[in-house]
């Protein structure tokens, strides 16, 4: 097998794929690919993905080849399934920030983006690989891109606003913003607590949605 073949296509599109919940996995398959899934975050912080081959991977999860094809096609197959089960995870705090109440309202948000900020600190390794020397840029923004509807026809109702337009580069703004703080915090010292971003971003949103409020008022 070539350890080396393109699949960047798949890394494009695979997040638009609609996923069924997986099965129960045996302890050993989720030793196997936790520690493979490990070894490739670690190499990823050294070299880009197209330069790491199955073999380099196997030897530093100490796996087989064999093994390794019984779970994955190649190492890029490895990396859009982690893609894949992050992109479910935040879906799955938007759902519960949509739960809540007025998904565009930080005050409701506001713990949601401390679970959030927590789970990404624990994901931090990948959260690194993903928003910096690896980056794949269609990936962030259909995570960025997940909560835009709800958001935008929130904000719309709150204050009466009649178009999606100014609503939705607002909407750009903050998780562009969001971004950036992630980016910021986790390449340099990670200083604040997960409860100090999710804060610090909850003031960042609510000064920023002062402008949308006076819109009408022109």
């Amino acid at each position: 097998m070539n350890d080396k073949k393109s699949s960047g296509n798949r890394l494009q599109t695979g997040h638009n794929e609609k996923h069924v919940r997986p099965v129960k996995l045996d302890r050993r398959v989720r030793k196997t690919r936790k520690a493979l899934r490990t070894e490739l975050l670690k190499l990823l912080m050294k070299k880009k993905l197209n330069e790491i081959t199955v073999k380099e991977l196997c030897a530093a999860a100490d796996i087989n080849r064999g093994t390794f094809y019984l779970h994955y096609m190649d190492v890029f197959d490895l990396f859009e399934k982690i893609q894949n089960e992050m992109q479910e995870e935040i879906m799955a705090f938007i759902e519960k920030i949509a739960e809540a109440g007025s998904i565009g309202d930080p005050e409701n948000m506001l713990p949601i983006f401390l679970e959030l900020f927590d789970y990404l600190a624990m994901n931090q390794d990948f959260c690194t690989v993903l928003l910096t020397q690896n980056a794949n840029q269609e990936f962030i923004q259909s995570l960025l891109n997940i909560g835009l509807d709800d958001c935008v026809e929130s904000w719309m109702r709150m204050f009466n606003i009649k178009e999606r337009r100014v609503p939705e580069m607002f909407y750009q703004f903050i998780v562009s913003g969001c971004v950036g703080i992630l980016r910021y915090w986790l390449l340099n010292e990670q200083k604040e607590t997960p409860g100090k971003l999710a804060d610090l971003t909850k003031q960042f949103i609510t000064q920023g949605m002062g402008m949308l409020e006076n819109l009408n008022k022109k």
